[in-house]
């Protein structure tokens, strides 16, 4: 037999309540009208003596019977009214305890609501501070970063905009739990007074009128009582642990974009910088080679003079080195060695001393080509007329292509004098700019 459902509403205890009072009453006496009795018993009748006294025993007999039974019905009743009252009291119990249970469940789901709005508001803030500075650091660094740089931070930063766009624009509508103020346990669940109880099981009350409303039927419960029980509310979408994984998803999105914003300006540092230090660097290379062009012959400072990095005692003007350099890397490749400078730039007192040692194999001082810092003599290049050496005529084939030349004057059949290791960077060939072996 199914369980019929516990009354929660006030209505439902009340009409519960008067059932168990009609269910439980004494049931109601046949009573003979006083005249007609006393009729009968006045009525005189012939009987003798053993008759008469029958009689009286029998009338005797039948009339404390009837009042024992009344007096059980009037007990009975009382007792189960006695015990629904207690059930009722049970109830009334147990229904508060239920409904502070609902009304703690309420605040504990207004809670989570409110932890869950208060995330998804903390997600759309980070997320869309996050796209912001994005937008910001690629436009400031398009010109210093390569667009494969970029296209990482513009990609997770689309995606957190497509976040930002799906998310719901009233939060706290996106639970699963209603936030409707919470019930407290001290709300009564009925307004009935508290004498009602006790006036249900008052010994003094009337019993007869106890007995005689005992056999009216229980009315039946209305459509009105039957709509006050709630109905099941649907669950809202999305719920708060949706809600939840949502926020968590986006503050990661946002943290995802946020490191590549700062990858990007530190690399667009690197780079701006880079740029900046090669500027000056430039800047700091034309002004030693305007120094040592302006400078008179012998007399360049030799702080403005440049070391090949594979002769770092040799000095030249500091455009002719990175030449050199790449000539004497192609020339590592084919002879497996280096160039090696037995002399380069000559200041116009080492000019003096290299004309008294040489004679005319030496130009006079402040005259060679030496003393502008543009002419190298190389080691194992043939001696003084022998253009035969390997080296020689490799360079020979090679050297112009890196803005090295052999003076023709010192070539074979040339005015001489005829030196195949003596070569100079972007030199004239001719005897007027060349006067230095």
């Amino acid at each position: 037999m199914p369980h019929a459902p516990e009354p929660t509403t006030r209505r439902e205890l009340r009409l519960a309540e008067q059932a168990a009072q009609h269910r439980h009453a004494v049931p109601r006496l046949v009573r003979v009208p006083r005249p007609r009795l006393f009729g009968l018993l006045l009525r005189p009748v012939p009987l003798g003596a053993a008759a008469l006294a029958a009689v009286a025993v029998g009338s005797a007999v039948l009339g404390g019977g009837t009042a024992q039974v009344y007096a059980n019905g009037v007990a009975t009743a009382q007792h189960e009214r006695l015990l629904a009252s207690a059930a009722l009291e049970t109830a009334l119990t147990t229904a508060n305890i239920a409904r502070a249970d609902r009304a703690s469940g309420d605040r504990l789901g207004a809670q989570a609501v409110g932890y869950a709005g208060a995330k998804r508001t903390e997600a759309l803030t980070a997320a869309r501070a996050a796209v912001a500075n994005a937008q910001a650091v690629a436009a400031t660094a398009v010109t210093d970063v390569a667009v494969d740089v970029l296209a990482p931070l513009d990609s997770a930063a689309a995606n957190l905009q497509v976040l930002i766009a799906q998310a719901p624009a009233d939060l706290a509508a996106t639970s699963a739990v209603d936030a409707a103020p919470a019930a407290t346990a001290a709300d009564p669940l009925t307004d009935a007074p508290a004498s009602a109880v006790e006036a249900t099981v008052d010994p003094a009350a009337d019993s007869e009128l106890a007995v005689d409303g005992a056999d009216e039927p229980a009315p039946e419960p209305s459509a009105e009582v039957a709509a006050e029980s709630p109905a099941a509310e649907p669950e809202a979408e999305p719920t708060v642990a949706e809600n939840l994984r949502l926020s968590a998803e986006m503050l990661a999105a946002a943290q995802a974009v946020s490191e590549l914003s700062v990858q990007v300006q530190v690399t667009a540092g690197e780079n701006a910088a880079a740029v900046v230090a090669e500027q000056e660097a430039a800047a700091e290379l034309a002004r030693k080679i305007d120094t040592a062009v302006a400078a008179d012959n012998g007399e360049i400072p030799a702080d403005v003079l440049c070391a090949p990095s594979f002769a770092p005692k040799a000095l030249l003007r500091c455009d002719a080195v990175p030449a050199l350099e790449e000539l004497d890397a192609a020339f590592a490749r084919k002879f497996g060695r280096h160039l090696s400078i037995v002399s380069s730039y000559r200041t116009y007192d080492e000019q003096v001393t290299v004309k008294a040692l040489r004679g005319g194999l030496a130009a006079s001082a402040g005259t060679s080509n030496h003393g502008l810092g543009i002419a190298v003599d190389f080691a194992n290049f043939g001696s003084v007329g022998d253009f035969t050496a390997v080296s020689y005529l490799w360079m020979k084939d090679n050297a112009s292509e890196f803005g090295w030349f052999h003076p023709a004057l010192m070539e074979a059949g040339g005015s001489g004098p005829l030196e195949p290791w003596h070569w100079e960077f972007d030199a004239e060939t001719n005897d007027e700019d060349v006067a230095d072996s």
